[in-house]
């Protein structure tokens, strides 16, 4: 049996691309192949990605880890996802303010969102994610 590199909430990107970061929503196990005698396990990973919501499927073999979340984090992701596959109001952009209200109200979770656009302005360079690291410190500031 093919050990799995990915879990779910691991943020990847597809090897051949490297433009966009996707989380893992689901795995399942898609089928087995037999190849010299050995059997193994073909496994896909449900993707969505993370700047727009656009959901697609890829094999291990095409993706590479680019962050995984710590345990913690990743059993606090859990409700959003349930949230997300029971219906996609989280991206209307009425529930998402409320939502975004909620959370990061403490100097420790304004600094965990500081280092992961930190991070991702780092790895990717985009104004985008230098644009929110300022917002946040801007947030930082107000407390």
């Amino acid at each position: 049996m093919q050990a799995l590199q990915f879990r779910i909430h691991d943020w990847v990107t597809f090897k051949y691309e490297k433009k966009h970061i996707y989380t893992i929503t689901d795995i399942y196990m898609e089928g087995e192949t037999y190849t010299d005698l050995k059997k193994q396990t073909v496994y896909v990973f449900e993707l969505i990605r993370q700047k727009d919501g656009y959901r697609t499927e890829a094999e291990q073999e095409e993706l590479c880890l680019i962050h995984r979340p710590p345990f913690l984090q990743h059993l606090a992701m859990t409700n959003f996802y349930l949230a997300l596959r029971q219906n996609y109001a989280i991206f209307r952009p009425d529930i998402h303010q409320k939502t975004q209200k909620k959370h990061a109200t403490s100097i420790d979770e304004y600094l965990d969102q500081y280092n992961d656009y930190k991070i991702l302005y780092e790895w990717f360079g985009d104004k985008q994610y230098y644009e929110k690291m300022q917002s946040v410190l801007k947030k930082i500031e107000h407390i």
